[in-house]
């Protein structure tokens, strides 16, 4: 089954279809970017106005530069801001998301639910 296309954006990222789309969460009161590959590979979320310490993009498909998958769980890992100034994200900050997501020369830290460091 493919993602789903109803009022969602899309975007082309090196040759590779992706959708996206921001709304309210369900669990708590924060506007999140979703972010999906068409293959649904590539699904990762991330919270609008996070603060700077403990900011991070949750990866919930098996696709993550770095990433080595051994069970079904949500991972997060510290990331940039990418929304502008104004709380808005564009097609320019998506685009960015996924590249970086998917470039295997940045560090990856990765944090529980709260922004804290994992001690493994």
């Amino acid at each position: 089954m493919g993602v789903a296309l109803k009022g969602r954006r899309k975007l082309i990222v090196n040759g590779r279809y992706y959708v996206w789309h921001v709304r309210e969460d369900d669990d708590s009161p924060d506007l999140v970017l979703h972010v999906a590959s068409a293959d649904k590979h590539f699904l990762v979320q991330y919270h609008l106005a996070q603060p700077e310490e403990t900011r991070f993009l949750i990866v919930v498909g098996p696709e993550f530069s770095g990433l080595t998958r051994t069970n079904g769980t949500f991972r997060r890992f510290t990331c940039p801001r990418w929304e502008s100034d104004s709380g808005t994200i564009t097609p320019r900050s998506v685009r960015e998301l996924i590249l970086w997501c998917l470039t295997d020369n940045r560090p990856r830290i990765e944090v529980d639910w709260t922004g804290q460091p994992v001690v493994n």
